[in-house]
């Protein structure tokens, strides 16, 4: 089946991964966040032994549409390079559901960052 043809009914009442969960060289460590587009998980990059974010596409958001858009996401994302952009190391498919890799930022959510700034 390619991913043009997978729909959410193929995953239905996908749960939250767990801590430990291996997706190829990357060890989800805990979730960091939800937002409108999916789930955000730390993990460790165990190849290069780094912490790591994982994005992965909301079932709610896994139409073809929604796939596509998230791909070229990715693919626009990781050819940037900016201090205030994110670096994408990589992009899957997991169990169904789409991820994208990037380097792991410590300092709380952009939801966080922006109330703090509006305090300052």
């Amino acid at each position: 089946m390619n991913s043009d043809e997978w729909s959410i009914e193929d995953n239905p009442g996908q749960k939250p991964l767990t801590s430990g969960t291996q997706i190829g060289s990357y060890r989800i460590e805990f979730q960091i966040g939800e937002g409108g587009m999916g789930t955000v998980y730390r993990a460790l990059d165990t190849k290069l032994n780094r912490p790591v974010a994982i994005k992965f596409l909301s079932n709610e958001l896994a139409d073809v549409t929604a796939r596509r858009r998230f791909q070229r996401e990715a693919q626009m994302a990781s050819s940037l390079n900016h201090p205030h952009i994110l670096t994408v190391n990589d992009a899957g498919e997991f169990q169904g559901r789409q991820y994208l890799v990037t380097e792991f930022v410590d300092g709380g959510t952009l939801k966080q960052w922006v109330q703090k700034e509006e305090r300052s």
